[in-house]
């Protein structure tokens, strides 16, 4: 027997047939997070704090703060660590952090 689901970044834990799926635990959302200029204003380090359920973590970006946030930009272990990024040139982005767990995939984007 084969079973198909597809599954919103949301969360959301119905399939495309309505069938109910729940993974557990699933990822919360990280808090506390922060953005700082580093290595001479070339690089911007994220951190935040660990968030209950996750494995490891992924920032992703856009150019819209509406998203669809789609674009990974990289992903960490932990979140005092974080991640360190080059500035883009000459353009906005904008960034949210999930944690992600092999069962659940990722939690909350924030």
């Amino acid at each position: 027997m084969v079973t198909w689901y597809s599954f919103e970044q949301d969360g959301s834990d119905v399939g495309i047939f309505g069938q109910r799926f729940h993974c557990d635990p699933q990822p919360a959302a990280v808090n506390d997070l922060t953005v700082e200029l580093a290595l001479n204003g070339t690089k911007l380090h994220f951190g935040w704090d660990d968030a209950t359920g996750a494995d490891d973590y992924v920032v992703m970006q856009d150019s819209s703060a509406a998203g669809p946030f789609v674009v990974m930009t990289g992903s960490a272990a932990d979140g005092g660590s974080g991640l360190m990024v080059p500035i883009p040139p000459g353009t906005f982005r904008y960034y949210l952090v999930a944690g992600r767990n092999t069962d659940c995939g990722l939690g909350p984007l924030r």
